[in-house]
Order: structure tokens, then sequence, then C-alpha cells
């Protein structure tokens, strides 16, 4: 089952995304984005079948997905970057919290068979597995970030 939570912004002052030594040093909130948590809390494991699907299904229906982590400071640098720049619809991007997440083992573990990498942040941009922390910095160091951005927006 599917649980949507409503939380303000990549960072924020809430308790379910930053810690209270972060919080000091975020930055201001710009947007609203959605949190996605796929297990409730003291159910059952979910189906692997069930589980893969759901998560191919939240990576097709955004534009941006990043699968990370709370307490990852490359997880808060890759959320800064993406928060920071212009030309991104709020509604597009989608952030689940592994951490936060009674299935977040499970799809860590199936990203992991998916892309290879198995560490957060992982990040998709129009369905296609970007990578990680380094890997948005340096294409937004090389300019191409933004454009793909700006494509993700556009679809």
């Amino acid at each position: 089952m599917t649980r949507l939570l409503r939380l303000p912004g990549l960072l924020t002052s809430s308790p379910f995304i930053c810690s209270s030594s972060y919080r000091a040093r975020s930055l201001p909130l710009r947007s609203l984005r959605t949190i996605t948590t796929l297990g409730a809390s003291g159910s059952k494991p979910a189906d692997p079948m069930s589980l893969s699907a759901n998560v191919d299904s939240i990576i097709a229906g955004n534009d941006v997905t990043v699968f990370s982590k709370t307490h990852c400071p490359y997880c808060r640098k890759a959320k800064a970057l993406i928060n920071g720049l212009e030309g991104i619809k709020s509604k597009s991007v989608k952030v689940i919290e592994l951490d936060e997440d009674d299935q977040g083992s499970a799809i860590q573990a199936y990203l992991q068979k998916k892309t290879g990498q198995r560490t957060v942040p992982n990040i998709f941009i129009n369905q296609q597995h970007i990578g990680g922390c380094d890997d948005i910095h340096d294409l937004h160091r090389q300019g191409k970030l933004l454009p793909l951005l700006n494509t993700a927006s556009k679809m």
C-alpha cells in the first residue's frame, strides 16, 4: 500500500526529514514536495513483484525521483542542488526517504539489482538512472543538469 505524506520542501525544519543539528543550516523552503512511503508500520514484507512494480511506477510517474536517507550528507547535498535549481517544477520531484520506510531495505536491494548502485542518493531523471551525489554535481558542473531537468519538466 502506498501512503503519501505531504511535507514542505526537500530541505525542511520537519523532524521527518532533518536532524536538529541540520535544521539550523537548512535553506529556505521554496515549495511543497511529496515524500512517498511504500510500506506501513507493522505491515508484512511486501511481495517483491509488487515492490518492484511500485518503485518502477514511482520512477515512471515523476520527472525526478530521489531515493534518499535523512541522515546522509550526500543525500542532503544532492537534494539541496535539485531544490536550488530554477526550471524544475515542485510537483515533478519525488523524494523517498528509505530510512523512514519499513520497506527501505527491500527498495534499496531492488535498486541495486535495477541499477547496480546500492548507495544513496539514487537519482532518476526522465526515468533514466543518473547515479548519486557526485554524478548529479558533475552534470551540473558540465552544464548538463539544468537542460535535463527542464526537459523533464516539459514532459
